[in-house]
């Protein structure tokens, strides 16, 4: 581990309603992010007055204790090619669907999809794969007729009704089927010029 920088810092605690200062370093260590090892930057905060080299003496960054964890996720996601948070929540509102209707269909758990969305936990390759029948809607159109009874099913525990989501899904591909059309029209003319 490599300390690449360092500078005090004052935190204001509003519990207590005080400044408390602090030493911020930051360090290039490695991780293991499921059984892959990466290197990564990280930011630790140790109260003024301890020992620096002392890894016992660091704390999470108060302001965003997960912000080291969330970083790795990121590294890991850009490193090997995953979804990210903010793309699987922007195509899934895109589609019309809420969490529940989205999990259910892809066979992810409500809380697990939101987690993913949220960047609490970093999907796995299995989930990845799932995730990107979002990113295409006759994909994810087929597989709800091919599991229409089981996806029938597990909407009915939640009130949901299949024929809303269906319209929803036939929509998106009517969508994105327009959007094909219009940029191969688009194409085409350019072609003519």
């Amino acid at each position: 581990m490599k300390i690449i920088n360092q500078k005090d810092i004052t935190y204001r605690n509003n519990v207590f309603n005080k400044d408390e200062k602090y030493t911020e370093v930051t360090v290039q260590e490695k991780v293991k992010v499921f059984t892959e090892q990466l290197e990564n930057i990280h930011h630790y905060w140790i109260p003024i007055g301890q020992e620096i080299n002392d890894e016992d003496n660091w704390l999470e960054p108060m302001t965003d204790v997960d912000q080291n964890v969330k970083s790795d996720y990121e590294h890991y996601r850009k490193k090997y090619h995953f979804l990210t948070p903010e793309a699987i929540k922007q195509q899934r509102e895109a589609l019309g669907l809420n969490l529940r209707e989205a999990a259910t269909i892809i066979g992810i758990s409500y809380s697990m999809l939101s987690d993913i969305e949220k960047n609490k936990v970093l999907q796995s390759i299995p989930q990845e794969d799932l995730l990107h029948y979002l990113f295409n809607p006759f994909r994810l159109n087929g597989l709800v007729e091919n599991h229409a009874g089981l996806i029938e099913e597990r909407l009915a525990k939640y009130h949901l009704k299949i024929d809303h989501l269906m319209k929803k899904l036939t929509d998106a591909q009517a969508n994105e089927q327009t959007g094909l059309v219009t940029a191969a029209s688009r194409s085409d003319s350019d072609n003519e010029k």
